[in-house]
């Protein structure tokens, strides 16, 4: 499975503190989607059709709020039927899922963002769950730093063997 960005899914009413971290992950060079970043000419259901379907990552920002949305329930229900990798991000304190939501996210690793989300330190925590997420699910769609570094030392590593085993095959023919 393979995608194209990470999607921000989220309530409304926190629209302000969810902008804050799209801001850091494009900061970062991580490709990310939220639909108010997104032409809504047409339906807003269609649009988010195509940011839950070419997500490799979603990321959702969970809260009293988020559970007792309707349209919230039917993007994540969706993301979860086509086995997105899906991170929960706490953003009320105390609040704890349950319901539809807590069957989604049981289990999963969370992040804490708290009810700002402008610590640098949570947020460092989210890219790095987002890049173990999406390097579980083999992308290379996924941009940033640390995995193309990982993928070019790989290719090198697979370059060096060929070379040396192209170079034993030529001795022990030559011999």
């Amino acid at each position: 499975m393979q995608g194209k960005h990470v999607m921000l899914s989220y309530q409304f009413a926190q629209q302000s503190m969810v902008e804050g971290v799209y801001d850091a992950l494009k900061a970062k060079g991580i490709p990310v989607w939220m639909a108010l970043h997104r032409d809504m000419a047409g339906q807003l259901h269609e649009s988010t059709l195509y940011g839950v379907e070419n997500a490799m990552v979603i990321c959702c920002f969970v809260s009293t709020k988020y559970q007792e949305s309707w349209n919230c329930k039917t993007e994540l229900s969706y993301a979860y039927s086509l086995d997105k990798c899906i991170i929960p991000c706490m953003t009320e304190q105390g609040f704890k899922a349950s319901d539809w939501l807590g069957e989604i996210t049981t289990g999963l690793e969370g992040i804490d963002l708290g009810e700002e989300a402008d610590d640098p330190n949570k947020i460092k925590s989210l890219i790095k769950e987002i890049m173990y997420q999406a390097g579980q699910k083999k992308s290379k769609n996924i941009p940033t730093p640390g995995l193309k570094e990982q993928s070019k030392a790989e290719e090198q590593t697979i370059e060096e063997q060929t070379i040396r085993k192209a170079q034993a095959t030529t001795m022990a023919v030559a011999s």
